[in-house]
């Protein structure tokens, strides 16, 4: 696995130049050499841009285009996806980010862990049509967030679904000492708007695994 690249490089560099040749080097986990599977990234702000990764017979492919037919886009401006990356921002969710775009610490990324369980929940989200936002408050340097889209197709304007969470709650999340069921009994993660799709996503995933 190679190290993270200078915390200046652009994202075009980092998507176009440094994530493909990184997995190339990266020992891949089985089953995601045969692993059919595509991801959109848009960034917003200075230096921002919309690519589709797309991981087929066993290689990385970044394009810089639309990302409307991807099953799966991650939201964030260029200082939060910075912050993730370079700056430990955002906690467990900051975390989670960090391991797609770094590919994480098996060279994979969180979603690319086990390719055939990977394609059939990739599979599964084409069918959703929400905007899932993550936000975690509070943090030293502001607010932290990202938003996910599942499902093909246009952004909407507003989240379908927002996942609240403070800055020590997420750390405390991220670090083993907070179980995620009693952040959410007692309030210390909090939902607004469609909680369903929270639901329909756990059967989706639970569904992947089985299938």
């Amino acid at each position: 696995m190679s190290e993270l690249p200078p915390a200046t490089t652009s994202p075009k560099d980092f998507f176009e130049g440094w994530m493909p040749e990184a997995f190339d080097k990266a020992e891949l986990p089985p089953g995601l050499r045969e692993a059919d599977l595509t991801l959109g990234v848009l960034l917003e702000g200075d230096e921002g841009g919309e690519w589709t990764l797309g991981l087929r017979d066993g290689r990385l492919r970044v394009a810089a285009e639309p990302r409307d037919a991807a099953p799966l886009t991650l939201i964030q401006s260029v200082a939060d996806w910075r912050g993730a990356l370079w700056g430990e921002r955002g906690g467990l969710f900051g975390r989670r980010a960090a391991e797609i775009f770094g590919l994480g610490a098996n060279g994979s990324g969180a979603l690319l862990a086990n390719g055939d369980a990977s394609t059939a929940a990739l599979s599964r989200l084409a069918s959703f049509d929400v905007l899932i936002r993550m936000l975690v408050t509070g943090g030293r340097d502001g607010d932290w967030c990202v938003d996910v889209k599942l499902g093909p197709g246009e952004i909407p304007a507003e989240p379908t679904t927002q996942v609240s969470i403070d800055h020590a709650a997420a750390s405390a999340l991220a670090n083993g000492e907070l179980d995620a069921l009693l952040a959410l009994a007692t309030g210390k993660i909090l939902v607004s708007g469609d909680v369903s799709i929270l639901m329909r996503l756990q059967a989706a995933r639970l569904g992947s695994k089985s299938s």
